[in-house]
């Protein structure tokens, strides 16, 4: 009988990797290691290139505000699954048009997709642990976001000296439809339904107003020092090391250090609470933005990619298991309503970076403004040591459970 659950709950595990794979991985990260190669066979311009993943996040905070908005846990499994249809679709469509517009659309639907991975995946996965009494982190399944982002720059990297952009994106296209099966097969669709009075006693322990408001804004800014870094680093790596593989390289690094990342965090903020990991967490990460905008030398951008890859999933996993801590009868509404301040820095940092670069200015530019966000942020978080000592607790007993 355990072995039967044990089974069931590595299936389960793996289809929320297998999620976040397609939906993140592909259908979000495809697009890093892909501009260099648009904007060299297609024309697309750094300024287009930019608006572009700003049309992308606004889909993930359109799907962002969506889940938010939906109670019933029966609702967003079927939501889940039609986001992991819609991945695989948009994927295969990009290889169907050079129109900017067209794309634009396929990458605000590949956007909204994306939080069927990082939000209702996570939130059904949760659900699952919980319920069948299982440890609940999320740890082992944010490790496929790490995983996505490998797949997503070895493809052009082996290929794209004999595959031209549209043929990537088949390519890439077919990797999500193999995934796409354990992604909708092994998640079982949840068969409990919320209990409202359980989920009401939920709620009366949530923080104070002014704790989550702070901690809302470092993750805003948290959002803005990811978005930024890994949208544009294969492009800024690229024009500071000249046209090469470097940026690929660089960017399969920050998935390798991405993807066991989360684990590792788990364990850390075990030891030392889930506050102090956030800050530390912050602190590392607002160094591996900051290191390129110093130095271009590429001993220093590996470390920066090692630093900027071990941390930025570590965040999210930190932050979204305290949330799905605040609502275990329905996790993914209070993942959701953290995310929307996170997907909002997504929509308007690119959007900034694209003024920049319509002014003169490029990507690294844009990489110096976010690691001084990412400053503010940290403090953020380290203000939330002393906010409130009984929010504080509170949080630090959900890392023992």
């Amino acid at each position: 009988m355990n072995m039967s659950i044990d089974i069931k709950k590595a299936k389960v595990l793996f289809a929320g990797i297998a999620s976040l794979i397609l939906s993140v991985g592909i259908a979000r990260f495809s697009y890093t290691p892909m501009l260099t190669i648009l904007q060299s066979q297609t024309g697309l311009s750094q300024s287009a290139g930019a608006w572009l993943a700003s049309t992308n996040y606004i889909g993930y905070f359109v799907g962002a505000l969506l889940v938010a908005t939906i109670h019933d846990i029966q609702l967003k499994d079927k939501c889940y699954r039609i986001s992991m249809i819609l991945a695989v679709l948009s994927t295969f469509m990009m290889a169907s048009s050079q129109n900017v517009w067209v794309w634009a659309t396929l990458m605000f639907f590949a956007g909204a997709s994306s939080t069927g991975g990082v939000l209702m995946s996570s939130g059904l996965v949760l659900n699952w642990l919980l319920t069948n009494k299982k440890s609940a982190k999320l740890g082992l399944h944010f490790s496929g976001v790490g995983l996505g982002i490998i797949i997503a720059a070895l493809l052009p990297e082996i290929a794209r000296s004999y595959l031209t952009w549209s043929q990537l994106y088949i390519v890439y296209g077919g990797l999500s439809l193999a995934l796409l099966y354990p992604a909708l097969a092994w998640l079982p669709k949840p068969i409990h339904a919320p209990n409202k009075a359980k989920e009401k006693n939920n709620m009366a322990n949530l923080p104070s107003a002014r704790f989550l408001t702070t901690l809302k804004l470092g993750y805003f800014c948290a959002g803005v020092g990811y978005v930024v870094n890994a949208t544009f680093i294969v492009a800024i790596v690229n024009q500071a090391l000249g046209q090469g593989t470097q940026g690929y390289l660089i960017f399969i690094l920050l998935g390798i250090a991405a993807a066991p990342s989360p684990i590792m965090w788990d364990k850390i903020s075990h030891h030392i609470g889930n506050l102090n990991a956030l800050v530390l967490a912050c602190l590392l990460q607002t160094a591996g933005i900051l290191i390129p905008a110093a130095s271009s030398s590429l001993p220093w951008l590996l470390v920066s990619a090692i630093l900027f890859g071990n941390t930025f999933i570590a965040i999210v996993n930190i932050v979204m298991t305290m949330s799905g801590h605040y609502s275990p009868s329905n996790p993914a509404k209070m993942m959701a309503k953290m995310t929307i301040s996170y997907s909002i820095a997504q929509v308007v940092a690119p959007m900034v970076v694209a003024m920049m670069t319509a002014h003169s200015l490029d990507y690294l530019d844009g990489l110096l403004l976010a690691g001084v966000v990412m400053i503010g942020g940290t403090l953020c978080m380290l203000r939330l040591k002393f906010l409130d000592r009984s929010t504080s607790s509170i949080i630090e007993l959900a890392r023992c459970k």
